[in-house]
């Protein structure tokens, strides 16, 4: 009777740990799902600032152009041509690095597509399986939520990963930017003073 008692107790503190066991992991799951959704929503975040800076600078270079071109023909002394085509040369090329940058921001990054590990999220072997091995394979994992976990924590590492370098990328891209924007109001002071400076 004694070791009966004994044996429940035991089957009960080994379903309490099983039980325990399954929930840690679930919360773990739940808490690396929630870091990834916060990952991929600043990677938006940083692609949405990428995609304003190139909106901004076709705005400006535009503009520009057309002013520097409308004005720079009224020139009679070549001082003041240069000085302007100096400036707005400097401009344009602080707004091209600016704009290389912006587009690295935005540019899909795929990692690890040797097939060496299987996985169930995209960072992985997008290019290396067919659909129907993809979908058995996520079915599967699936079913174990150990391996959930780890293919989870593989993306959310890879995806740190790409946002880190985005905004590496986005941080270079605004100094071009904040240059660039130096550049152009410079252009137009010197365009504003040689149009004063040619009248009589």
């Amino acid at each position: 009777m004694t070791q009966k008692v004994e044996n429940k107790d035991q089957n009960k503190d080994q379903n309490k740990n099983q039980n325990n066991q399954e929930w840690n992991i679930k919360e773990e799951i739940n808490t690396a799902l929630e870091v990834y959704k916060d990952i991929s929503r600043q990677i938006q975040f940083a692609d949405t600032k990428a995609g304003l800076i190139l909106a901004w600078h076709g705005a400006s270079l535009g503009f520009l152009t057309k002013i520097v071109v409308d004005a720079i023909g009224k020139f009679q002394y070549i001082g003041w041509k240069l000085a302007t085509l100096f400036s707005f040369g400097c401009a344009l090329i602080a707004a091209l690095a600016s704009i290389g940058f912006a587009f690295s921001v935005i540019l899909p990054r795929l990692k690890d597509t040797t097939c060496q590990r299987e996985c169930m999220f995209w960072i992985y072997h997008i290019r290396c399986e067919d659909f129907n091995r993809d979908l058995e394979r996520f079915k599967k994992n699936l079913n174990d939520p150990e391996r959930v976990l780890d293919c989870i924590s593989r993306s959310v590492v890879a995806v740190a990963e790409v946002l880190k370098e985005k905004y590496t990328h986005l941080r270079y891209s605004l100094l071009f930017l904040i240059a660039a924007l130096g550049f152009e109001v410079l252009t137009i002071l010197v365009l504003a003073k040689g149009l004063l400076y040619q009248t009589p």
